[in-house]
């Protein structure tokens, strides 16, 4: 049977021509299973990981609220630069034939396990550049990424970047902050991409406060609030490594802010930008 591949709305903005890192097949239907696939990830969560013999299949669950939802299979090989995508529709979906490119949790995942092999880091947190500076603001749920980015919208050479998942990666000697696909209360979600030039911890406060954290708090905290590949040891290990090198040269504050306009003023006096 035919298939048609539908671009998601909010994947459109990063499309682009560039030659891809990673090379997936688009089918339709389950992906062929073995008795010898052995989990190594995920017993009862919406996304599991099994170990098929030298690489590796994860099986997600598509989110939504109903509890009849397909599935997403991705069967690749260690490397994960090339796989086969496969999507289960359901009988009652209304167009079977359309298969989404991606749809949430699968392209969050796969950019993980990408991430995990030295190439970064998806972290809980909002970005904007101010004047080409990076801004990172990290924090869990309700504690203010997307009340935070509100504060800088409509004000000259800022640029919003997103408001919910932030990509970190390293290249020619810095470190740098990425748009992803995935937006939050505030709608932002964007292709740019800045140089990191400062990390917030973010917690609501009767008035605007920063204080510098050490290397040791600084990375605690940020493991809490990113995608770290608990299920990889040896991504966990770059992980780590990955913060300790970026917090010896960002700085890293914990921000207590009002939710107004003065954030705005009291962050750029104290920047400088």
């Amino acid at each position: 049977m035919d298939c048609s591949l539908v671009i998601e709305p909010g994947y459109q903005p990063f499309v682009t021509q560039k030659e891809p890192e990673v090379v997936l097949r688009m089918h339709r239907g389950r992906a062929p299973v073995s008795d010898s696939d052995v989990m190594l990830y995920g017993e009862g969560k919406n996304w599991s990981l099994y170990q098929r013999g030298r690489g590796r299949m994860v099986r997600v669950h598509v989110t939504g609220p109903e509890a009849d939802r397909p599935w997403y299979w991705w069967v690749t090989e260690n490397d994960l630069r090339d796989g086969d995508l496969y999507f289960e529709p359901l009988d009652t979906s209304p167009n079977p034939d359309a298969l989404p490119v991606l749809a949430d949790p699968m392209s969050e995942v796969i950019l993980s396990h990408l991430l995990a092999q030295r190439r970064g880091l998806l972290v809980h947190s909002s970005a904007v550049s101010v004047n080409g500076h990076g801004l990172l603001f990290a924090g869990v749920s309700g504690a203010g990424k997307s009340t935070m980015i509100e504060q800088w919208r409509g004000i000259n050479n800022v640029t919003l970047i997103g408001d919910e998942r932030i990509c970190l990666r390293q290249h020619d000697g810095r470190f740098w902050l990425y748009g992803t696909p995935w937006p939050s209360a505030a709608r932002v979600a964007t292709p740019e991409s800045a140089p990191l030039d400062a990390i917030f911890i973010l917690k609501h406060a009767p008035k605007n406060t920063i204080s510098p954290l050490k290397s040791s708090a600084a990375i605690s905290n940020l493991v809490k609030r990113s995608f770290a590949p608990f299920w990889d040891p040896d991504g966990m290990a770059f992980t780590l490594q990955f913060l300790d090198e970026m917090i010896q040269s960002i700085p890293c504050f914990e921000l207590g802010f009002v939710p107004d306009l003065s954030v705005v003023k009291y962050l750029r006096d104290a920047l400088t930008i």
